[in-house]
């Protein structure tokens, strides 16, 4: 799972890993299926965790799994989600290979998520 700070919610694709600047403009992850099942109620203002499990789908696709729990239940799980993203040129609007630095980094994710 990759970790995060908890003053932090924003995060854009560059947060995350080092990208080469040749990527810049020219590599997108527009999401093409999501999912959510809400299990328990969930209020505004609920102090929450969101754990991430990452996973290579295929050469140009990627999943994120995410599980919602509140703070003062961590055992209990609010909501299960999983979106699915591609990498595609945004330029010419076509799918490319994730480059090797996200590829790593869903190793390195992956791994991770099996040590918890």
């Amino acid at each position: 799972q990759q970790r995060f700070p908890d003053s932090q919610v924003d995060y854009q694709v560059a947060d995350l890993f080092s990208l080469d600047p040749n990527w810049q403009g020219n590599l997108a992850l527009p999401i093409v299926h999501a999912e959510i099942d809400f299990l328990r109620p969930l209020f505004c203002g609920d102090r929450i965790k969101i754990n991430l499990v990452t996973s290579l789908v295929n050469q140009s696709e990627l999943a994120i799994a995410y599980q919602i729990s509140a703070i003062a239940n961590l055992e209990r799980v609010l909501v299960k989600a999983q979106t699915r993203h591609v990498c595609i040129n945004p330029q010419i609007r076509q799918r490319i290979n994730l480059p090797p630095e996200i590829r790593e980094w869903l190793k390195v994710g992956s791994a991770n998520s099996e040590e918890n």
